[in-house]
């Protein structure tokens, strides 16, 4: 098992993959069908994905900063997600904001460049939102791999 191979507990692969120790081990137990989002962290943590474990890395350290902003949750979707990202692919991700904070389009942005000068990739934000067209919400939880 690669996961042993590197001695990571499961407490702290779950953490570098975004996904909870839960889902993990019901992965490992071969239980239930686990989301393709969940099965691409967990590889990607493992060092089969490039981008994807680095990618969430600097977003978990940037907590904080988020959170500053007013970013309550934050995940990634799209191709980065998915494993299927290449070299001129951006960064996607999707933000819960914490409705106190009033933030306009300007914050938005700005988090955005956040991200992306944290990263060094282009990448692009969407809020969250209860009326969000059908088809990018389902995007979104089809790929998403929660930061925090």
């Amino acid at each position: 098992m690669a996961r042993a191979r590197l001695r990571l507990s499961q407490q702290v692969l779950a953490s570098r993959a975004g996904v909870s120790r839960a889902t993990l081990i019901n992965f490992e137990a071969g239980k239930g069908t686990p989301l393709k989002a969940s099965i691409a962290a967990i590889r990607s943590a493992l060092g089969e994905g490039p981008r994807l474990a680095r990618v969430l890395r600097a977003l978990q350290a940037a907590e904080p900063q988020f959170r500053a902003r007013g970013v309550t949750r934050l995940a990634i979707f799209g191709s980065v997600a998915r494993l299927e990202d290449g070299p001129e692919s951006d960064v996607d991700l999707v933000a819960d904001i914490d409705p106190a904070r009033h933030l306009d389009i300007v914050d938005m942005v700005g988090i955005a460049s956040f991200a992306t000068e944290l990263l060094g990739i282009k990448t692009d934000i969407v809020r969250r939102r209860p009326g969000m067209k059908a088809e990018l919400a389902a995007n979104i939880a089809e790929d998403q791999i929660y930061v925090f």
